[in-house]
């Protein structure tokens, strides 16, 4: 079974943007530097800063996969 995803955590979305959740916007919770409750507006769903395109929304929580240590 995966494991959930949190804030902080580093993820591949889109098949191939890198980045890490700032804000799960459903456990209303967010990374130092960011305030969950300015999110909840968007309903549901991930906020994650990727490196290449910066911040994106992502509604459904399966867009997004958590990166392995190598």
């Amino acid at each position: 079974m995966a494991q959930p995803l949190r804030v902080g955590d580093r993820v591949l979305a889109e098949g191939d943007l890198h980045g890490t959740i700032v804000v799960d916007i459903d456990a209303v919770e967010a990374v130092d530097g960011f305030v969950a409750a300015d999110w909840t507006y968007l309903g549901k769903g991930l906020m994650v800063e990727t490196d290449e395109i910066g911040l994106v929304h992502y509604e459904n929580r399966d867009d997004v996969v958590p990166l392995q240590d190598d």
